[in-house]
């Protein structure tokens, strides 16, 4: 009995380059796949927004815990200072940015871990961090407004 010999396909240039076409987006659409359920697994989801509250009389809060978000209102003209550590390499410091009442995000300077800036207007400012792999990790906020 003779075996069977496999038979060589034969394609024409357009076909070809169809079928390096399909298959590249079918990787594309996989690795998609594959990377959109990572982030959805991962700490970049759910925030922990904390409400913030000044004392009466006093200028700075602080708070240790695992908030990833921070909310509260302050006012027009006020020097907004904010610190940030979580644990990782002695107590890393995070990357710290301002949302304004609008939603944009605010221009500051400071070291790593600290951010300051002058608030252009009055209303809920939130405070958050990043990266987000450092989500809901236990970590240490200071924020103070003058």
């Amino acid at each position: 009995m003779l075996a069977a010999r496999p038979r060589q396909l034969k394609m024409s240039g357009t076909m070809m380059n169809f079928a390096k076409l399909a298959i590249s987006v079918l990787l594309a659409s996989a690795t998609g796949l594959a990377s959109f359920s990572t982030a959805k697994a991962s700490g970049c989801q759910n925030p922990n927004v904390v409400q913030i509250k000044i004392p009466r009389g006093a200028y700075c809060w602080v708070y240790q815990g695992k908030g990833t978000h921070f909310r509260g209102r302050f006012g027009r003209g006020q020097l907004l200072q904010v610190q940030m550590s979580g644990p990782g390499d002695s107590w890393s410091p995070r990357d710290i940015s301002v949302s304004a009442p609008n939603g944009a995000i605010l221009p500051g300077y400071g070291r790593p871990g600290s951010f300051e800036t002058t608030l252009p207007v009055s209303g809920t400012y939130e405070i958050g961090y990043g990266p987000c792999y450092q989500w809901h990790g236990f970590g240490r906020v200071v924020i103070c407004a003058r």
